[in-house]
Order: C-alpha cells, then sequence, then structure tokens
C-alpha cells in the first residue's frame, strides 16, 4: 500500500506540475501520512526525507529545503500517530490534513 501511494503521490506531482503549474499542492502529504502512521520512527523519517529530496529535485526552491522539512514534520507528527489509524479513511484524511497544515 505504501509503494502504491508512493506512485500515486509522484504522479500527482508530475501532473500538477504540466497542467497546473501555478497551483501550489502538497502531493506527497498522504504518502507522508501513511509512512508515518504504517512505518517505525527512522523508516517514516527516512521515507520523508526520500520524498522531500525528489521533490527537490522537480522545484526551483534551494535544494535540501522541502527533503528538511518533511523529515522534521514527520519527526514532530510521530509522536501523535498513536491517536490515528491508518486503515479508517477519517483518521488519515485528518492526520493528512495536519500534516499539510
Amino acid at each position: 500500500m505504501l509503494i502504491i501511494a508512493f506512485f500515486l503521490a509522484l504522479a500527482a506531482l508530475l501532473l500538477q506540475g504540466i497542467l497546473i503549474p501555478k497551483l501550489t499542492l502538497l502531493a506527497f502529504a498522504p504518502f507522508l501520512a501513511i509512512a508515518i502512521l504504517k512505518r517505525p520512527w527512522i523508516r517514516a523519517l527516512s521515507l520523508s526525507a526520500l520524498s522531500g529530496c525528489l521533490l527537490d529535485l522537480l522545484s526551483d526552491d534551494p535544494m535540501g529545503l522541502h527533503a528538511l522539512n518533511y523529515a522534521l514534520i514527520a519527526a514532530l507528527l510521530f509522536r501523535f500517530r498513536k491517536h490515528f489509524l491508518y486503515d479508517q479513511p477519517l483518521h488519515l484524511s485528518l492526520f493528512t490534513a495536519l500534516i499539510s497544515f
């Protein structure tokens, strides 16, 4: 499920850049939510940093900014994961909103 979420987020990011380049969406927010809720701490941090690095390659921002941001968000929100379940759609959407906030 995590691999499918990653490729869906990557497809959303690429389509966003092609179709609507002025619109800013956090395409990897659901992937980060699933990664934080399902994986242990070090694995969630590495997956979030990896997705941030991929976003850094496709953006005009300074290199490493998104990777650092995603890793910090994962580190800060990891302790709240006990309040959310990854298999409940409402919990997943609320945690995704918390990540994107």
